[in-house]
């Protein structure tokens, strides 16, 4: 990792995506989990190997509002009650904070190491997508809604048998503990894909490519996440706008996919379009709560909140 950063870059994707429940201390009987390992050993060979190399730090505009985000959090801690959860919630952070330090520095050495952490992420979440699969289809990889305990992770589906009359609704998770997380980043992924299919023109690697992106379409729909359809459908847009896709092609590939899904009609694809359901079923009725309790958290610390899980 020293030697080729990107190998430990490819490591931290893949650990923090398929590999996340899989690779978590409950499932494998570590002291860390696969992803905080990678995290630890790739920051600090990364930071040894930039300074005997002196390689300069990556500052991009985003990075001065990551450390301010988390120096509050950091000192949220003098206002938590619970200093565990507190702990919790900063380890997370510093993961996510972590990666992104890492793809910025990393990944933005040259083209080259772009290109491989690319591809490590857009393999990683394929292989999500063939475990969200065998979640959706087996029924041994399916967890009841209230089977498991407070802070217990698993491999396999969440079924919700109370929104739909009639339907159980199986939400899969690729290996990334909850169905919109797996959702969101599979939808990070389809621009990502866009690059790839720019930089290898060989007729293999672009059908490979495709393939990988038909795959994580198929993960957005068995996601069941209606803002992750959403943030697909504002990306895809956006894409067009921009002429980074080509129309007709697009519109074919929509009318195709459109015809499969419609064909298919995996159980619980109404959670997506069903007016009805989103105005009472799922989490919607408690949206207004949340953001009720968001509104009254900055009122009553507006700086350095409660704590995470605190409030």
């Amino acid at each position: 990792i020293y030697a080729m950063p990107g190998i430990g870059l490819a490591f931290m994707l893949v650990t923090s995506t398929v590999l996340q429940v899989p690779g978590s201390e409950q499932i494998t009987g570590l002291p860390l989990s696969l992803n905080k390992i990678a995290g630890a050993v790739t920051l600090a060979a990364w930071a040894a190997r930039s300074i005997t190399h002196r390689v300069p730090i990556t500052w991009s505009p985003q990075m001065p509002a990551l450390f301010a985000f988390l120096a509050v959090v950091a000192m949220s801690g003098f206002v938590s009650a619970n200093a565990t959860e507190y702990m919790r919630g900063l380890t997370l952070y510093l993961q996510l904070a972590a990666l992104m330090v890492m793809v910025a520095n990393i990944a933005g050495e040259n083209e080259r190491a772009l290109d491989w952490a690319c591809i490590a992420l857009s393999v990683a979440m394929a292989a999500s997508t063939l475990l969200a699969l065998a979640e959706f289809f087996l029924p041994a990889l399916a967890i009841e809604d209230g089977d498991r305990g407070t802070g217990e992770v698993g491999i396999g589906a969440r079924v919700d048998g109370g929104s739909l009359d009639g339907v159980d609704i199986k939400r899969v998770t690729g290996g990334l503990e909850d169905a919109n997380w797996f959702g969101f980043t599979l939808v990070g992924v389809i621009p990502v894909n866009l690059y790839l299919f720019s930089r290898f023109t060989t007729t293999g690697a672009r059908l490979a490519i495709l393939a990988m992106t038909g795959l994580q379409c198929t993960g957005i729909v068995l996601s069941l996440t209606r803002s992750a359809v959403i943030g697909f459908a504002v990306t895809i847009l956006c894409l067009v706008l921009r002429r980074r896709l080509p129309l007709g092609p697009l519109l074919a590939a929509l009318l195709v996919g459109g015809i499969g899904v419609v064909a298919w009609n995996p159980a619980g694809l109404e959670r997506i379009y069903s007016v009805s359901y989103a105005e009472t079923g799922g989490s919607t009725p408690v949206r207004s709560s949340y953001l009720q309790g968001g509104i009254a958290l900055i009122r009553d610390r507006p700086f350095f909140g409660y704590g995470y899980s605190q409030f």
